[in-house]
């Protein structure tokens, strides 16, 4: 119960912090992701040890149309990145933590197709608006950046992508595994209305599902959403 208070209110904590000094808060998580990458034994606790079914089903289907243009956002140490170049994709994997790229590179450098790169997404000048992807992947890191950072991390997909491209997220709607029913479907209108609110513009949303996100934390996998966008 005590363990269950700290996390709540350092969750409150850090939800002020967001809307009260976004710059601030912000470039602080950006040290601090930095930081832990930088660290030999650093292990995420939502690594991956199978690829989403979904992302399958999205490669199976031709959904994802074949060989075409991903960018994959949050890559972290390269797993999806390295997978969708292995199925015949052009990959750009970025990451905002210059240690996560490092780690990535190291593992994947030799796959073909895979481009490994740091960008910051919510950057106004990412490096990524001479691009013109066919295809955005985002498992976890949207549902990592505060909501009031959300209109940068859309102006920059918006400006890379094509008419047509289509966006697969997974956002976590129960990160700690301990929310009741009601909770997971407050959480789950509100990150539909967030969602909509920063890119109903330039995307339309074709499917949401319910499923589990991958995590080696106590409480296991963690209830999210896998959401299907297509460039309008």
């Amino acid at each position: 119960m005590v363990r269950k208070l700290i996390k709540f209110l350092r969750s409150m904590k850090n939800h002020l912090l967001a809307h009260l000094f976004p710059n601030w808060f912000y470039q602080h998580r950006r040290k601090n992701w930095q930081k832990q990458w930088s660290s030999p034994d650093y292990s995420p606790d939502w690594r991956i040890t199978g690829i989403p079914k979904e992302l399958q089903a999205a490669v199976e289907s031709e959904w994802f149309l074949p060989h075409s243009s991903v960018l994959d956002i949050g890559c972290g140490s390269g797993e999806i990145a390295a997978w969708l170049a292995q199925n015949g994709f052009k990959v750009v994997g970025i990451d905002f933590a210059q240690s996560a790229i490092e780690k990535a590179k190291l593992k994947y450098q030799s796959i073909s197709g895979l481009e490994l790169r740091n960008v910051d997404i919510c950057q106004e000048k990412s490096g990524l608006e001479s691009s013109q992807f066919d295809v955005f992947i985002d498992r976890g890191c949207l549902h990592g950046i505060s909501q009031v950072s959300w209109k940068d991390y859309a102006r920059t997909v918006v400006s890379c992508s094509k008419s047509g491209a289509r966006f697969l997220i997974f956002y976590g709607i129960d990160k700690n595994g301990n929310q009741n029913s009601e909770q997971i479907q407050k959480q789950r209108q509100k990150m539909l209305r967030d969602l909509e609110k920063a890119f109903s513009s330039f995307f339309e949303v074709v499917q949401v599902q319910e499923t589990l996100i991958e995590r080696s934390s106590p409480n296991g996998s963690v209830l999210g959403l896998a959401v299907w966008m297509i460039r309008k």
